[in-house]
């Protein structure tokens, strides 16, 4: 993750396609999105009419791993009279955060079975919580590990129930082996202005399908107050679930897989990956025929 001045909020929403679809008149207020990151501080003034519904409310939040949350969570459901520049792309859409990233975990404190436990314990409980789509707020280390496997095994039980997964594959350079069964999981790594996979990003061969999103210069809230812009596919990763629901709540009746399956059908012909364009799926969510995900 990285942090710099100048957030453009106008400038995200095109590169993902939503500028259009955010000034329509879905309401994204009936959905709820689950936040498996640190604990997101409700009382800041960026949050001040965000509806978030806490796991562990009497858990203690960890500095650095709130500040993320807090940092997608403004991207979700964030925005105030005082930060217009935040996105905010469901407001009014519940937010579930299931705040079991702590700093001990970001240092690698915590072995990789206990994270996977833990975090496929928090998918249950966004799933059994009603959850339409869950973000994972940190990348997983060795994903091709057998370790991981309670991880996917949840990640799969909450896809039967109509619920996918949206992973970040990291800010490292190089090539990320993915999970071999991640059903369920959609991976996404941080695009530049044109949609296209920078020196900073992943490219994984993954279990799953790969998305590319917009994930340079986010505006993002700060714990200290006022807004900068971010880099990171964290972030990448929350526009694509904020997406997903912006184009549920402007087709509405349409069945969710159908909406992934439009999200990932757009892609660029020099790449091997989908690239998040809102208005373009919403085109073919609308069409007469909807095209089959490769």
């Amino acid at each position: 993750m990285h942090e710099g001045a100048g957030p453009n909020r106008d400038f995200t929403l095109r590169c993902a396609g939503l500028s259009g679809l955010c000034r329509q008149t879905g309401d994204t207020r009936p959905y709820a999105i689950a936040l498996l990151d640190g604990r997101v501080t409700s009382q800041h003034p960026a949050l001040c009419s965000a509806r978030i519904h806490l796991r562990s409310p009497d858990a203690a939040a960890s500095r650095r791993a709130s500040r993320h949350a807090l940092q997608v969570a403004s991207i979700l459901v964030g925005g105030s009279a005082a930060t217009p520049e935040l996105l905010g792309l469901c407001p009014g859409a519940r937010l579930l955060n299931a705040n079991v990233v702590d700093d001990a975990m970001l240092d690698g404190e915590i072995d990789a079975a206990a994270c996977s436990e833990r975090l496929a314990d928090a998918i249950g409980w966004a799933a059994r919580a009603e959850a339409d789509v869950i973000v994972c707020g940190i990348e997983i280390v060795g994903a091709e590990r057998a370790v991981w496997n309670p991880l996917w095994a949840a990640i799969a039980e909450a896809a039967r129930h109509g619920v996918r997964t949206i992973i970040p594959l990291g800010n490292e350079s190089g090539v990320r082996q993915g999970a071999a069964h991640a059903h369920g999981a959609i991976w996404v790594l941080a695009g530049d202005w044109n949609g296209l996979w920078s020196p900073r990003a992943n490219i994984a061969c993954a279990g799953g399908p790969v998305l590319a999103a917009p994930g340079f210069g986010i505006p993002v809230a700060l714990p200290e107050g006022g807004c900068a812009a971010a880099s990171g596919s964290s972030f990448a990763a929350a526009i694509v679930a904020g997406a997903f629901i912006v184009l549920r709540a402007n087709s509405k009746g349409t069945p969710p897989d159908a909406v992934w399956r439009a999200l990932l059908s757009v892609r660029r012909s020099t790449l091997h990956f989908a690239t998040l364009d809102a208005g373009a799926a919403h085109r073919l969510l609308t069409s007469p025929q909807l095209e089959e995900c490769a």
